[in-house]
């Protein structure tokens, strides 16, 4: 089989799909390249205690391949005092990549001093435009003063999914979150609390503020 050349490909059922090859010589699947020369590179915290991401790395690093998405499902755990890299929770750490368009944290909660962490390292990314948090508790309303102005120069889109599968950007003038609609998110005990206090629901009354 391997004389004809024949191409064997699968894709991770992912929102943005990988495509592996499978080498014939080594029997090992590699991706493949776009016409661009990047890939997009995806980290889940089961193959990170195979110590599969830091190979994965590497092999990219040293081919010289540039890398323009970046998915870590689980794996993400911090970032460094400096903002200049990634820490996995397998421990191992991903510097600056200035060819990063894309970075997605799945699964992983994040505090605000964490979340304004992401940021500072998102604006070292000089070519990121997209960060996505998915199925994650989402943040309260962050301090518009305290989000790099670089991120909104550069048209960056911050967005959240929270874990009710929920998808929410944020207002870089206000710090909120808001929906496809303009609808600001509240969490869930504050509209519990504004329940109480006002025999209303919540969300219709942050709505109503922000009209």
């Amino acid at each position: 089989m391997k004389t004809r050349n024949i191409k064997v490909s699968y894709e991770r059922e992912r929102k943005h799909g990988v495509i592996h090859q499978l080498n014939w010589d080594d029997g090992q699947w590699q991706h493949q390249i776009t016409s661009d020369g990047s890939v997009s590179v995806y980290i889940f915290q089961e193959e990170l205690d195979q110590q599969w991401g830091k190979k994965e790395l590497a092999v990219l690093s040293t081919a010289g391949v540039s890398i323009s998405m970046l998915d870590l499902d689980g794996s993400f755990s911090n970032i460094t005092d400096n903002t200049q890299s990634i820490i996995l929770t397998s421990g191992c750490t991903i510097p600056v990549l200035h060819t990063l368009q894309e970075l997605w944290i799945s699964e992983t909660d994040v505090d605000l001093e964490v979340f304004l962490r992401i940021l500072a390292y998102t604006e070292e990314c000089t070519e990121m435009n997209e960060l996505n948090f998915s199925v994650c508790e989402v943040l309260d309303k962050v301090d518009p003063g305290m989000i790099p102005s670089l991120l909104k120069e550069r048209g960056v889109k911050v967005d959240w999914c929270s874990k009710a599968i929920e998808w929410y950007r944020l207002d870089f003038n206000t710090g909120c979150w808001k929906d496809d609609d303009g609808k600001i998110y509240v969490p869930e005990s504050e509209e519990d609390d504004s329940d109480d206090s006002t025999g209303g629901t919540g969300s219709e009354s942050q709505s109503g503020e922000s009209e």
